[in-house]
């Protein structure tokens, strides 16, 4: 009787432990999902953003020319990043340089880590927005 008691409260408990740990590890997983599509909503409204710019017959580059930004860095050198890179390519802003964390990016930029001695330029464009108050307090 004391054996079959011990082995339902061993049961239980089991049971408990095992449905803690998956809890905690679908709460990890929702998590970064969360994460994730908030991150892609916020691109989402820039590129919206800009393209309503776009067909209100305006344009990113005179921005930067009422603002007298001539020479700037990308920070943020996925694929918003190089949307801004071709952007700008054809006109008289020079994108210095571009800023990302991952070093392994195809660019044709020089490419620098944000832990790096950035060099001057009059602006620093940051297209991952996800990220900015963050990337704002370290730069």
């Amino acid at each position: 009787m004391r054996k079959n008691l011990l082995v339902i409260l061993s049961l239980f408990i089991g049971i408990g432990v095992g449905i803690y740990s998956i809890g905690k590890k679908m709460n990890k997983i929702l998590d970064k999902i969360q994460k994730s599509s908030e991150k892609f909503f916020l691109m989402y409204q820039m590129l919206e953003q800009w393209m309503e710019i776009k067909q209100n017959n305006k344009s990113l580059i005179q921005y930067f020319q009422i603002n007298n930004w001539l020479n700037i860095a990308i920070y943020g050198m996925g694929d918003v990043g190089e949307l801004l890179a071709k952007e700008l390519h054809s006109s008289n802003i020079n994108i210095l340089y571009g800023i990302d964390k991952n070093s392994n990016l195809f660019t044709s930029l020089k490419l620098y880590h944000p832990d790096d001695e950035l060099p001057e330029v009059e602006v620093i464009v940051v297209t991952a927005i996800a990220y900015f108050s963050d990337i704002k307090k370290n730069l």
